[in-house]
């Protein structure tokens, strides 16, 4: 009698794959956005200069006469206040021990508190600045000025706009935009953008090119997604983070004090995850924690601007 395959194999797990669903740390671009500006204290203030070294004024000076007095910019202070953001888990030891591999339950148990965290930050930093009280001034493109409506839409011509009146603002050009990825997917097959690049560029159109297209330091496309739907529901779905606007800054290349930037991430230390772990009785297991110190701020209003709704 032939043995059959339920004979002679027993299903177990393979000891060297286990499907997981993780993305890409290069996909979380909130630290990008708004660079983490490292203080000592959880809270405080800073102090903040308005533009009144702008103004014109008589500056002649007659022989033998005193120079006209001038007054300094008015000097005013705010606040920022750093939260804690944390979570945990606890792993039994009875799992820990009947663990098959490749499973690791209490180090995978870091990454996927991790995983969490990052996606907590990246979409509350997507929050704060495509927030219409982040920007001094924006504008909500109407359908058929949408970039992807048509191939006669300007997307270079609405980016220089909102370059403009940013130079205007605060006297510097913006260096950085932030879109989201179903942005960057109708950005970078527009005739606008394929009919400036035709005649110098070959292979395949990149942020960087993009950028480079509308005189940007950088093109930042936010690709992260996050589950749309709460737990315990059978149709899951997902959604884009950074969703379909873009946001033009200047933003400091190093931070530092006395420095005009769109905003910051006050962090305490290194902005980095800080893991713990211990052991707890009554569970009979390790408590594994993961945390974040952060306070993500807009600094300065003047220097960002939001084009809402660029695609449909």
């Amino acid at each position: 009698m032939a043995y059959s395959k339920s004979d002679v194999h027993v299903s177990a797990p393979l000891s060297d794959f286990a499907l997981r669903y993780l993305q890409d740390q290069s996909t979380f671009i909130a630290d990008k956005v708004l660079p983490p500006l490292r203080v000592s204290k959880e809270s405080d203030k800073y102090f903040t200069f308005d533009r009144g070294n702008w103004r014109t004024g008589d500056d002649k000076r007659a022989p033998g006469t005193k120079p006209n007095r001038t007054n300094s910019p008015e000097l005013s202070t705010d606040t920022y206040s750093i939260d804690e953001h944390a979570l945990y888990d606890i792993v039994p030891f009875r799992v820990i021990d009947e663990a098959d591999a490749p499973l690791q339950p209490e180090q995978d148990a870091v990454v996927d508190i991790t995983e969490q965290l990052l996606v907590n930050k990246e979409a509350q930093v997507a929050a704060t600045v495509f927030a219409t009280a982040s920007v001094a001034q924006y504008t909500s493109l109407a359908t058929a000025s949408k970039w992807g409506y048509t191939t006669t839409t300007t997307p270079l011509v609405n980016m220089e706009t909102a370059a403009a009146a940013v130079i205007q603002t605060v006297g510097k050009r913006p260096n950085k935009a932030t879109i989201g990825f179903e942005v960057w997917t109708v950005l970078k097959n527009h005739a606008d953008i394929l009919d400036r690049i035709k005649y110098t560029q070959k292979g395949v159109l990149s942020p960087d090119l993009v950028a480079s297209c509308m005189d940007l330091d950088e093109l930042l496309v936010g690709s992260a997604v996050y589950m749309s739907t709460p737990e315990g529901i059978s149709s899951e779905a997902t959604a884009f983070i950074w969703g379909k606007n873009v946001n033009l800054a200047y933003v400091n290349p190093r931070p530092a004090k006395k420095a005009m930037s769109f905003g910051y991430q006050f962090v305490k230390q290194t902005g980095n995850v800080r893991v713990k772990r211990w052991e707890v009785k009554e569970e009979d297991g390790v408590w594994v924690e993961a945390g974040l110190y952060y306070d993500d701020k807009i600094v300065s209003t003047n220097c960002g601007y939001t084009i809402f709704g660029a695609v449909a």
